[in-house]
Parts: structure tokens; C-alpha cells; sequence
């Protein structure tokens, strides 16, 4: 049996290697847990000071959001979210101070940590983060990654955005890929009646140009004779009145259906109603609603943006398509609609996922990884 000593030494070793973090971040609820449940369950991570414009609960979280005018007011908003921050740096001195995407949320973590000394995580969702969807946009481009490279450590979504900060001067040793903890039980094969050809999930903000993706059902419909293509759009956000007045203008009413976004079941029966996922976005990541349409087993036809080709693969899974090639999407489209055999290949080739990623997106791999980066961070 140990002695007082040895207890009072192994107590204090496991008190040591507890702490707390400051969070600060945006986002939908079900997207905030599924990065942040790793650090709710680590036992390394003792509280979770969270940031954020929208009030959430959750085990080891003390949540600071505006109420009231605060809240609707966009300046007020976002003066009580540093002012927040600051507190929080003060009165409960967290080690590591954790930005979810550059702008603003990476913005005050990065300034404000600096200034308090505190060690600073940044993750960047995408290529928006530092304004690479804007190639003649250098010297932001430059700005933004100067800032983002006052991180100590920097997550990024898969391994291009990886080889691209380290040929960029950030230490290779410091970057790590943080998945989102996913359920693949949530998301799973349902033998419904397909009503959609095709599907988007997501946001309606301009990064996402699903103005694009409105051209290429037109072109499908009225160049490459799929006259009875279909589209669901299920979300919502401020491209919507926009993209409503453009299928108006492109005779498009009866091939494009506007849905609601919705909860996991209500979603994963869409996904189980459409038989393609399709995505044209310009500045994403690696885009949780492709790995949910994956995982019930429908074929991918998205441009090859950032670390999408972590998961898609050419002719195995779904299509990459070069940026802006509208007429290349609309081709891999039809042909994955009108060849049977093609396409149930596809389908397998998507549900592979599910075996590929349920180690790699689960809770226990996604804890590994934060507890090693944050470990590495304050050591």
C-alpha cells in the first residue's frame, strides 16, 4: 500500500494534468457538440468556459451569450461577447483559450490570449477562414494568415489544408485534425421511396453558390434531357429569397423543392428519399452533410474543394469535380442518375464509410486527439 506521500503525489499529478478552457464559437447546437463533446467527456478537461452569441448547456460548461437587446443587436452582441472573453481570462484563468474558426471567433481568441499569455488553439473550418476562395484577395489572404498563425496550435479538417499551413511556414508538428464526433447510427440506410434525384444539405450563404448548383439542374434538365430532375434544398439562411427569385428566372419551380432544415431523423429521411448528394460549394472544409448522405449509402458529386478528397474518391464513391466546371458536374451527375450498374457501385462504395469511419469520427478517437493536442500545448 502506498503511503500518504505517494496518494498525495499521485493526487497531485492528476490535478495537474486537469484544466480548464475558454471556448469561443458560432454555429448550430448539434454542430458545436459534435467538436466539443471530446473535451465534455476528456479527463484532462476540468471546465468549459463557453463564448457564444447563443445560450447552450452541457456537462462541465459555464456558457456566457447575450440576453435580450444584446442579443439582437449585432454590435452590442459581439462587444459583450470580448468583454466576456475578457472576464473569463481574469476570473478563471483558463490554460488554453480554444477559437472554433477565424473570423471573429479565432480573431478574439488569438488577440485577446496573446495579450493575457495565455496558450491559444485555432480550428479553421475552411478555405473561407482565410479568404481562399478569393484568389486575387493576397493581401488579406496574407492578414488573415499572419493572425491565424498566432495559434499555438492550429486544427484544421483534413490533410491538403494540413501540407498547405506547413509549406506555409506553420510548424507541421503543431497542426492536428480534430474530426467531428459522428454517429453513424443517426445516419443510416432506410427503405424509403426516392422522390429527389438530387440533394443538398446546408447552409443558403453565398460561400456555398448554390446558384451553381441551380445552373446545373438547368443544365440538366434543358440541355442534357433529364426533363423530370429533381432537387431537394434543405436548409435555410439569407441566400434563400435570392435563390427562390433565380430558380423563378431559370424555370426551375417544379424541379427545385425549398425544405426546412430539420433534426438527425428528419434529415436522414430526405437523404433516404434523394438518390445523389450534391454539393457546389467554394470555401468548405469537410462537409458534415456529405459524410451523413455517405453514410446512407448515396453516391457524392461535389467540386474538389478543400479536404473533400479525404473522403471522395474518383469513380469509387462519388465524383470531384473541378471548381466551377458546371458542365463537368452536370455530366457526372446524369451519368450517375442514368447508369444503373455505375450507380449501385457507387452506393457501396458510399456506405464503406460507415466501416472506414466509425474508429476515426468516434468519441473515443476524437478525445485521444484533444487530450494529446492540449497536453502538447501547455507542456
Amino acid at each position: 500500500m502506498p503511503g500518504w506521500q505517494g496518494r498525495w503525489g499521485n493526487f497531485k499529478q492528476w490535478y495537474d494534468d486537469r484544466m480548464d478552457v475558454l471556448v469561443v464559437a458560432g454555429m448550430i447546437d448539434r454542430k458545436l457538440f459534435s467538436k466539443i463533446l471530446p473535451l465534455m467527456k476528456s479527463k484532462t478537461v476540468t471546465n468549459i468556459y463557453l463564448v457564444r452569441r447563443d445560450f447552450v448547456a452541457g456537462e462541465k460548461i459555464t456558457c456566457f451569450s447575450p440576453r435580450g437587446i444584446l442579443q439582437r443587436n449585432l454590435v452590442l452582441a459581439e462587444l459583450y461577447r470580448v468583454m466576456a472573453i475578457v472576464y473569463v481570462l481574469v476570473r478563471y484563468r483558463p490554460e488554453v483559450v480554444i477559437g472554433i474558426g477565424l473570423l471573429l471567433h479565432g480573431l478574439y481568441v488569438n488577440i485577446l490570449g496573446t495579450v493575457f499569455g495565455k496558450k491559444k488553439i485555432l480550428l479553421l473550418m475552411g478555405k473561407n477562414d482565410l479568404a481562399l476562395t478569393y484568389p486575387h484577395r493576397k493581401r488579406l489572404q496574407r492578414i488573415l494568415l499572419r493572425l491565424a498563425f498566432l495559434a499555438d496550435f492550429l486544427g484544421t479538417r483534413g490533410t491538403r489544408s494540413r501540407r498547405w499551413l506547413a509549406e506555409k511556414g506553420f510548424a507541421k508538428e503543431k497542426i492536428f485534425i480534430p474530426h467531428n464526433v459522428f454517429d453513424f447510427g443517426a445516419f443510416s440506410p432506410r427503405s424509403l421511396i426516392k422522390k429527389y434525384d438530387m440533394i443538398y444539405v446546408g447552409l443558403l450563404s453565398p460561400y456555398k453558390r448554390i446558384d451553381l448548383l441551380l445552373e446545373v439542374v438547368h443544365k440538366l434538365v434543358f440541355e442534357k434531357h433529364l426533363g423530370n430532375a429533381k432537387l431537394a434544398i434543405v436548409g435555410d439562411g439569407k441566400s434563400k429569397g435570392k435563390l427562390e427569385r433565380q430558380c423563378t428566372q431559370l424555370k426551375l419551380s417544379r424541379h427545385v423543392d425549398f425544405l426546412q432544415p430539420g433534426d438527425a431523423s428528419y434529415v436522414c429521411d430526405l437523404l433516404n428519399q434523394s438518390r445523389v448528394f450534391v454539393m457546389t460549394s467554394q470555401g468548405e472544409g469537410l462537409p458534415m452533410a456529405m459524410i451523413e448522405a455517405m453514410s446512407c449509402g448515396l453516391p457524392v458529386v461535389i467540386f474538389d474543394d478543400a479536404d473533400i478528397g479525404d473522403i471522395v474518391r474518383n469513380g469509387e464513391n462519388g465524383f470531384l469535380i473541378r471548381p466551377g466546371d458546371l458542365d463537368g458536374f452536370a455530366e457526372a451527375v446524369k451519368m450517375v442518375l442514368s447508369d444503373k450498374d455505375l450507380y449501385e457501385r457507387l452506393c457501396g462504395g458510399a456506405l464503406a464509410i460507415r466501416n472506414e469511419g466509425l474508429h476515426e469520427y468516434s468519441l473515443d478517437q476524437a478525445q485521444i486527439t484533444w487530450d494529446k493536442a492540449l497536453t502538447s500545448c501547455v507542456d
